[in-house]
């Protein structure tokens, strides 16, 4: 393994010269990200993460839903099933109060819209 690492990197470095990377030059690209200053990427990156987390218990919360239908008679599946909406709902709650801290902290610092 550690000669398997090491063969990559002298690998790597062979690449680096002869691609003439390694001296000091201005490389220029186009950003895939459409921010231009750092609030605009923050509150594009917290506005992406509350989006997933906020999906994410979504879909928990309908799975817990399914899981409290089809536990039938079964008391132990049905109390755990109710354990999980709960938590579901609680969770999908914290991230809906989050969102909305969230814009009253970027509108109160003046953060324009993205």
């Amino acid at each position: 393994m550690r000669a398997f690492l090491l063969i990559i990197l002298f690998c790597g470095i062979i690449f680096v010269n002869q691609t003439g990377l390694s001296h000091a030059e201005t490389i220029n690209f186009n950003s895939p990200i459409p921010a231009h200053t750092a609030e605009q990427l923050l509150q594009k990156i917290i506005r992406w993460v509350i989006g997933l987390t906020g999906s994410i218990a979504l879909v928990i919360l309908i799975y817990s839903g399914f899981r409290y239908l089809t536990a039938g008679a079964d008391e132990e599946k049905a109390r755990n099933a109710k354990k999980m909406l709960w938590w579901a709902v609680l969770g999908l709650a914290v991230i809906l109060a989050s969102a909305g801290i969230v814009n009253s902290v970027m509108y109160a610092l003046g953060v324009p819209e993205v």
